[in-house]
């Protein structure tokens, strides 16, 4: 199989990949009928490696079995590995499976009702749940999602101040 390093991360031919960042002026075509083609590969989204050439120096994924995108090899930084990933990362997507650790520890704001449902839901077929039944217990009987401080508001509001 081709392929390449990209800081710590090794893409190859066939690997499940993730745009990391919206790109809207990335072109990708039709996998059925190349003559329709458009533009935009989005936060989230998840592909297949098909080809790397490392002789014309482009690696192209396939997304959602029908778009396909080449990426020139100097700009994979808006690609990371999906074998894996947050259930924050995978709002919005679907997988055949899911399997979820649910393990006591860790931050707590994550142990809530809202995070278990979403991680659950991403499946189709089938959801295994890795940890303790009690840690199941207490996410879903906490409807609590704690809410992160990030002074937003007062940025906004010095900006306003200002102009």
């Amino acid at each position: 199989k081709q392929e390449i390093t990209v800081g710590t991360l090794i893409f190859r031919d066939g690997d499940k990949d993730m745009q990391i960042k919206n790109n809207y002026d990335l072109t990708w075509h039709n996998h059925h009928t190349p003559s329709i083609t458009g533009t935009g590969v989005y936060n989230g989204d998840v592909g297949r490696i098909t080809k790397i050439d490392l002789g014309r120096k482009w690696m192209e994924v396939l997304y959602d079995e029908e778009k396909i995108v080449y990426y020139p090899l100097d700009e994979l930084e808006e690609l990371e590995l999906a074998y894996a990933m947050t259930v924050h990362k995978s709002q919005g997507s679907e997988f055949a499976a899911v399997v979820m650790p649910v393990f006591p520890g860790g931050a707590s704001m994550l142990l809530n009702r809202n995070l278990f449902y979403t991680a659950v839901t991403r499946a189709k077929q089938l959801v295994v749940l890795v940890g303790r039944e009690q840690t199941i217990r207490t996410m879903v009987g906490n409807a609590h999602e704690g809410k992160r401080y990030s002074a937003l508001d007062e940025k906004l509001l010095a900006l306003v101040a200002q102009a």
